[in-house]
Order: structure tokens, then sequence, then C-alpha cells
């Protein structure tokens, strides 16, 4: 989506977030465009979605909210 492509800051606290989504999104580079990432809230994340996102490039990400996952 041309929309996605300009995205810079998501949130998705509480939404049942799990791993395969953070695949799709650093995939697709949405990940690597961010700025601001709200997992909060998300405790069905797990190991393997926190795997996925500490291997995924952020080099524009300056926040990460995590509590709660």
């Amino acid at each position: 989506s041309r929309h996605l492509s300009r995205l810079t800051e998501l949130n998705l606290s509480g939404q049942g977030v799990e791993g395969p989504l953070l695949r799709a999104l650093a995939e697709c580079g949405t990940l690597a465009r961010l700025r601001r990432l709200d997992l909060t809230g998300n405790a069905s994340l797990g190991d393997r979605g926190l795997s996925t996102l500490s291997a995924a490039p952020l080099p524009r990400l300056g926040t990460l909210a995590l509590q709660g996952t």
C-alpha cells in the first residue's frame, strides 16, 4: 500500500500481535521506516515475536514500547 510507505508511527497496543504479523511488516519494509512502534500489552507476542523484532532492521526507530509483552 502506498500509505504504508509513508508510515513513521505504528500503535499496535493491545491488539494481540504475534510473530507472523511482525515478520510480514519486516519483510515488506514497514518496520525499517518506523520512528515509533508501540507493542504494549501484546502478551501473545512471546519470545518468537521479540526475536523477529530484534532481527529486523530498525535504523530510524527512536521509541519502542514493549510493556506487558
